[in-house]
């Protein structure tokens, strides 16, 4: 796609990955300082290839975030941004909407402060809905209310990734493929195909960012999510994204159902723990990722917090979904209308502390005065992704005195 480009002897800014947030904050430096020399490192054959590229591909409206967030911030923001990045460069997708349903009266309450939430943090065009409303939205769905969202919608975020990355390319940038960052130096960037010279160096290492930054009292702890693709019969019945009320004390938003831009439905995703941070199937294991999860404190910390959670996770490697669940929302479902997908799963980054803490909202880092470290920048990160690029370039320079 990219075609190779040769290293300028000095670049005035690396950034060290390549996954959508990478990538666009390398396309925003260009727009606000057209004549750096900047250069993006990412150490696969491609972008996007692995968080960017292994998601539900929902564009999220902002509705479950902490309301005074980063996270709730960037996400509104971001959404109208990606809505209209995709609209300008011609890049499929579809605004296809969302309900959030309860399905019997134990979970209103959690409704209701959802619903809270989402005006709070701004939400366009969301509303509450009765059960008449949902099954005029989604006929074959049901419950007795619901959030409904008609500003979410989905894409492929890899697909807009490389886009991006054309875009940064035609401004001047480079793009360096197959180059694994291993350390800093002063004005340097140490790779395992060799030295990179640079002034400043901005990080957006995804699964990656604690270690890029040499950070010990953090940790990520990769959590698996895969989906199940629903019977093509069956996938006539979902209209849009079907969402359950979600536990908001935890950060995953339970297993849904997800419409594909290509006519296909998924369901999922499970959340179970990854022995590997960029692992594509359950089998696949990382020694030193392993020894990273079971050597951390805030590990068992977070387990204990949460055990009716890790239970559940451990019990859905056997028993991925739960029909009884997904037959409370779509009575017609059958175990046979689901298979699951070969390597259609992806490993999301968890950024716990040594006290078992997750580090929820979007955070930063400095390192000397020449380095800036993305340590977290959880889902809605794709949705997020200009919102957050265009922080990322205003707290460089104000940091880096531009």
């Amino acid at each position: 796609m990219y075609g190779t480009r040769s290293i300028a002897k000095l670049y005035d800014v690396i950034i060290v990955g390549g996954g959508i947030v990478g990538v666009a904050t390398g396309r925003q430096l260009k727009r606000v300082y057209p004549d750096m020399r900047v250069a993006i490192l990412e150490k696969e054959h491609s972008l996007g290839l692995h968080q960017t590229g292994r998601n539900s591909g929902v564009i999220h409206a902002g509705i479950y975030y902490k309301p005074g967030s980063m996270m709730a911030k960037l996400c509104v923001e971001g959404s109208d941004m990606t809505y209209k990045y995709l609209r300008e460069r011609g890049i499929r997708h579809k605004q296809c909407g969302k309900v959030i349903v309860a399905r019997w009266e134990g979970e209103l309450d959690r409704l209701e402060q959802l619903f809270s939430r989402a005006v709070a943090n701004g939400v366009r065009n969301v509303r509450m809905i009765d059960r008449e409303e949902l099954r005029e939205i989604e006929p074959s769905c049901q419950g007795l209310r619901a959030i409904y969202s008609p500003h979410t919608g989905i894409v492929n975020y890899r697909e807009m990734t490389q886009s991006m990355g054309q875009d940064f390319l035609e401004m001047g940038g480079d793009i360096i493929l197959k180059r694994e960052v291993t350390g800093f130096q002063k004005g340097k960037v140490l790779t395992k195909e060799g030295t990179i010279n640079t002034e400043y160096v901005i990080v957006c290492g995804g699964s990656q960012a604690d270690r890029l930054a040499s950070k010990r009292d953090i940790r990520v702890i990769p959590i698996r999510g895969e989906y199940l693709l629903l019977n093509p019969e069956k996938a006539k019945l979902i209209r849009g994204n079907i969402y359950p009320v979600p536990d908001t004390d935890l950060s995953f938003l339970g297993v849904h159902f997800t419409p594909r831009l290509d006519g296909t439905v998924w369901v999922g995703p499970t959340a179970v723990l990854a022995l590997s941070r960029e692992g594509d199937t359950r089998t696949s294991l990382n020694i030193t990722d392993f020894k990273d999860i079971i050597t951390h404190p805030g590990f068992y910390r977070l387990t204990a917090m949460h055990w009716r959670f890790a239970i559940s996770s451990l019990n859905s490697i056997l028993k991925p979904i739960d029909m009884f669940t997904l037959n409370s929302y779509i009575p017609e479902l059958v175990a046979g209308d689901l298979k699951r997908i070969i390597r259609g799963s992806g490993v999301r980054a968890l950024l716990v502390d040594r006290e078992g803490n997750k580090v929820e909202d979007f955070y930063y880092e400095w390192r000397g005065d020449k380095a800036l470290h993305i340590m977290n920048a959880p889902s809605p990160a794709a949705t997020s992704s200009l919102a957050i690029a265009q922080l990322i370039v205003e707290t460089a320079t104000a940091g880096f005195h531009w």
